[in-house]
C-alpha cells in the first residue's frame, strides 16, 4: 500500500481541482495512518454526516486550514491492479473507515451504495474479451460467453488466474446450474492461466496468449492506445467489479478528505474519470453498461462468499 500526500491550501476552482492527475489514480482517500485507524483517535462523524446548507464552504474553509491529504492506495499511476471494493468493504466491517454523505450520491446506482454507507463505489473495472487482432478476427467471437465453452476454442483461450469473482458476476447473471455447466465445460477445454491483468493484456497483445476472458478493457485500452495489436469486445453478461472511495473514520485532516471524495463522485470528477479512461458509476456519465446485459460483483456478498467462489475456481482451473 502506497501513499501520497498532498497539499490542499491555495485557490480550490470547483471542489478539489487540486491534485486531481495523482488522486484520481487512487481510490481510497484515508488522511490517515493505518495505526492511527485501528488505535482510535479524532470522531469524524458530525463532519462526514453533516447536511447544512453550508456544507461546502465549511468544508472548503477547514480544509484550507488542515493544508495536507495524505491518500493510501494499492494502485500505482502505471495501471497496477487496483484497489477493490471488497477490500475496502473488508475495512468497513473492522470499522476502519467511517459512514459519510456526500452531494452526488443520488447519481449512483445501486450497486454503488452500500447499506452501511462507509464506501461508496465512483468507478468499475469492467471484464470483457481482449484478444490479439494477429491471432483472433473480431467476427470470430461469439454473441455470449456460453459460445466459449464451444470445443473450436481450445487451445485459444485464456483466463486471469485470481478472477474467481468474475466467476462469482457470470453464475450471479446465468443462475447457479447453468452458470457452473458453463464453467465445468470452460475447464475442460484447459484455459491457460496467467497471473496480473497487466501482464495478460500485455501477453495477448504479444501473441503469446491468443484471448482472455478477463482483461481489463482500461488495460486492453492502454496497449492499444500506443499501437499494439490488441482489442476487445464486450461478449454478454458483461460483468463488473466496483471500485470504491472511502474516508477513515479517524482521519486527521476529515474536511480534506471529504472535499476530495465530493469531488471523485460530483459530475465533473466522474467526467474526469472517463477522460482518463476509467468506467465511472454515476449515472450522470455514459458508459458501456447502458449498452449491454451486465452484472456487478457484490462486495459485501462476494467478501462473505469467497472461500467457496475461489475453492471451485481452484478446483476447475488451477488444479
Amino acid at each position: 500500500m502506497s501513499r501520497v500526500r498532498m497539499c490542499t491550501k491555495g485557490p480550490a476552482p470547483r471542489m478539489v481541482s487540486f491534485c486531481l492527475t495523482v488522486a484520481l489514480c487512487m481510490t481510497v482517500a484515508f488522511g490517515i495512518t493505518r495505526a492511527r485507524a485501528q488505535t482510535g483517535g479524532a470522531d469524524n462523524s458530525a463532519i462526514y454526516l453533516y447536511q447544512g446548507a453550508d456544507r461546502g464552504e465549511r468544508l472548503i474553509a477547514k480544509a484550507r486550514e488542515e493544508g495536507t491529504l495524505t491518500f493510501y492506495t494499492s494502485m500505482a499511476t502505471t495501471e497496477s491492479g487496483p484497489t477493490n471494493a471488497p477490500e475496502v468493504e473488508a475495512l468497513a466491517r473492522e470499522q476502519v473507515v467511517g459512514e459519510f454523505n456526500s452531494p452526488s450520491l443520488a447519481d449512483l446506482p445501486p450497486w454503488a451504495v452500500p447499506p452501511h454507507r462507509r464506501w461508496f463505489g465512483d468507478r468499475v473495472n469492467l471484464w470483457v474479451v481482449g484478444y490479439s487482432t494477429d491471432k483472433i478476427k473480431r467476427e470470430e467471437l461469439p454473441v455470449t460467453l456460453e459460445g466459449f465453452a464451444d470445443p473450436r476454442w481450445k487451445g485459444r483461450l485464456s483466463l486471469e488466474a485470481t478472477d474467481s469473482d468474475w466467476m462469482y458476476g457470470v453464475v450471479s447473471f446465468m443462475g447457479e446450474a447453468r452458470g457452473l455447466d458453463f464453467f465445468r465445460k470452460l475447464a475442460a477445454l484447459k484455459p491457460e492461466m496467467r497471473k496480473g491483468h497487466v501482464l495478460v493484456a500485455q501477453l495477448v497483445a504479444a501473441g503469446e496468449l491468443p484471448l482472455c476472458l478477463t482483461i481489463y478493457s482500461g488495460n486492453a485500452d492502454s496497449i492499444k492506445a500506443k499501437g499494439g495489436p490488441i482489442d476487445w469486445a464486450v461478449v454478454e453478461p458483461l460483468v463488473g467489479r466496483p471500485q470504491a472511495i472511502a474516508v477513515a473514520a479517524n482521519a486527521p485532516h476529515p474536511h480534506a478528505a471529504l472535499l476530495f471524495a465530493d469531488f471523485v463522485l460530483s459530475p465533473e470528477g466522474q467526467k474526469l474519470l472517463g477522460d482518463m479512461g476509467r468506467v465511472p458509476s454515476s449515472r450522470t456519465q455514459k458508459t458501456l453498461l447502458d449498452a449491454h446485459k451486465h452484472v456487478m460483483v457484490d462486495p459485501i456478498k462476494s467478501l462473505a462468499e469467497a472461500p467457496k467462489w475461489e475453492g471451485l475456481w481452484n478446483e476447475l482451473f488451477l488444479k
